[in-house]
């Protein structure tokens, strides 16, 4: 059977959430998968090198920097989640050009978690060289269009005329203009994807309501849960996006769901972000036993401030496993 390869990035801070991805992802897959890790800082790669994982390779950012020198040329000239962002196209590139064997990647934010088999979404993108996630925002958040109507969450890269065309674009405009803000149409390293459809030949708009379901598009989308397995509008949920999920404390998480304005959020609640929080404390839990030699860095946050979401526990989700 082929094997999928698939790539992101994080630094050691997110450690937890990425290797919960990788789990997840291996876990729910059909076929063999490798997730080649940029690891945006030194301890992040040797505790990956460390790990002895096949599934995954690690690649050291200072790695990438000598072999993009434009790409490092931006460093001193943006913000850390700026630069972050900068690299999310030349990393799949690099990964191309260094691998010939590699026939096709898939790039991933690293806050997502699968609970399906992926493979449905590479059924719908066929053979097709580009794919690209749209955000489908409910209704009352139209406003958030600004921000590109597609999402870089998931975009999958063919090495052929068309995905290379693409993706060399891509890095070229991001090392030119990739920045935290909306300027004219341009936002960080996603509003350029809005130019795809009409710059690129052979794109998939992936449609399916259970890839990419997030805080941005749930309260317009039904889930249900049938024998022990979550829909999104009648299809299965393929992966869900945990954008603004908030780590307070080693064991208490904030959805921050309230910030969308979203009801009827108790299934959500309980086999969405449940299963993902319980994951992500057995492995930082996991991670503390081995004596990795660090400080996650929360968020900081008042200590009247947590009794408060303590005692409004619909604001926060605890390890409960």
């Amino acid at each position: 059977m082929s094997m999928r390869h698939y790539c992101t990035y994080f630094d050691i801070n997110y450690l937890s959430r990425g290797l919960a991805l990788y789990e997840s992802l291996k876990k729910e897959s059909s076929t063999p998968i490798k997730l080649w890790i940029l690891c945006m800082d030194s301890q992040c790669y040797n505790f990956l090198c460390e790990m002895h994982d096949d599934g995954i390779v690690p690649i050291s950012i200072n790695d990438l920097e000598v072999s993009d020198p434009e790409l490092y040329k931006t460093k001193n000239s943006r913000s850390l989640i700026e630069y972050y962002f900068t690299c999310t196209p030349c990393l799949p590139l690099h990964i191309l050009k260094k691998n010939l064997h590699i026939e096709n990647i898939t790039y991933l934010d690293s806050d997502l978690y699968f609970f399906s088999d992926p493979e449905e979404i590479f059924k719908e993108i066929g053979i097709r060289s580009i794919s690209i996630t749209p955000h489908r925002y409910s209704k009352d958040l139209k406003q958030s269009l600004e921000c590109g109507k597609y999402n870089v969450s998931f975009i999958f890269i063919r090495r052929d005329e068309s995905g290379l065309k693409c993706i060399n674009w891509w890095r070229e405009k991001c090392i030119e203009w990739c920045y935290d803000k909306v300027d004219n149409g341009k936002y960080a390293d996603q509003g350029y994807l809005d130019q795809w459809p009409t710059l690129f030949d052979n794109i998939a708009i992936l449609n399916n309501p259970g890839v990419n379901l997030a805080i941005w598009n749930v309260q317009d989308t039904t889930i249900n849960l049938e024998d022990n397995i979550l829909y999104a509008n009648d299809q299965k949920l393929v992966f869900y996006h945990f954008h603004l999920l908030q780590q307070v404390t080693s064991r208490f998480f904030i959805p921050n769901i309230h910030k969308y304005k979203i009801k009827n959020s108790k299934l959500l609640i309980s086999h969405v972000y449940q299963p993902h929080v319980d994951h992500i404390y057995r492995i930082s839990k996991h991670i503390h036993i081995s004596k990795l030699k660090y400080s996650v860095r929360y968020k900081k946050i008042s200590l009247i401030k947590l009794i408060k979401l303590i005692l409004l526990r619909r604001m926060m989700i605890g390890y409960k496993k």
